[in-house]
């Protein structure tokens, strides 16, 4: 389960709140992923000292807890490559007590690449994080999904986790066997499944669950969730190797 953060939610009393999320995903034999996301949407840090302290205190409370991964920041899209492995470097450095393998350095852009963080020395063994979504092109094959995705891995499969990708549930697309081909969307899903099973890359969808979003998976039934689009569970269960 893939959690956002920001200085307002973490350095304040509401984080002794929101952390029940995370406690309840982790007794729930969940992995656990805290993102920062920034509020000014124009991909950059929106204070550093802010944004210090609150990793600080979240990797504080969770640095100990093996199935807590972390993502210094979602979407670095205002930094240039050099500028970013340097941000991520003093990251690095002011966390070194967190074990590389358990944080997530963003690729660069809105995540859509990793080969150019994947390839900085001075982020050697951290894991990657790349986003990866089907309005991104108008394919309608899964060859050439596949061939997107592959291109935006480059060698660095072996580090990435895909925490976020995501297509539409509520509109009734079929995305079994034998549909896949000729959508775009099932086509993008398909591929993209295929090959984390195929690679054994980890995936996150987006959405698990949020109100009037197509792309929910789920929505709230009763007490409880319900799915939206079965076959959509049986292939995100097939990327998963379930």
């Amino acid at each position: 389960m893939r959690l956002p953060i920001n200085p307002q939610s973490v350095n304040s009393d509401w984080w002794a709140r929101y952390k029940g999320a995370a406690d309840s995903a982790l007794a729930h034999g969940m992995k656990v992923v805290f993102g920062y996301w920034e509020a000014n949407k124009d991909g950059f840090v929106d204070d550093v000292t802010a944004w210090n302290t609150m990793w600080d205190r979240v990797t504080a409370d969770y640095g100990g807890t093996s199935a807590v991964y972390f993502e210094p920041m979602n979407e670095p899209f205002g930094y240039s490559l050099s500028a970013w492995v340097s941000l991520c470097s003093t990251w690095l450095s002011r966390h070194s007590a967190v074990p590389r393998g358990r944080v997530l350095i963003s690729g660069t852009g809105y995540n859509d690449n990793v080969t150019g963080v994947g390839a900085a020395s001075a982020l050697s063994g951290t894991l990657l994080s790349l986003h990866f979504y089907g309005f991104w092109a108008s394919d309608t094959t899964r060859s050439a999904w596949t061939a997107n995705l592959s291109n935006r891995l480059g060698a660095y499969s072996s580090r990435t986790v895909i925490d976020e990708a995501g297509a539409p549930m509520t509109t009734r697309l079929d995305y079994s066997a034998g549909h896949q081909d000729g959508n775009t969307f099932t086509a993008y899903f398909a591929a993209t499944t295929d090959l984390a099973r195929a690679r054994q890359l980890g995936v996150v969808y987006w959405p698990g669950l949020r109100s009037g979003d197509t792309y929910s998976i789920t929505r709230q039934s009763g007490g409880g969730l319900a799915t939206n689009n079965a076959s959509g569970v049986v292939q995100l269960r097939w990327g998963w190797g379930l």
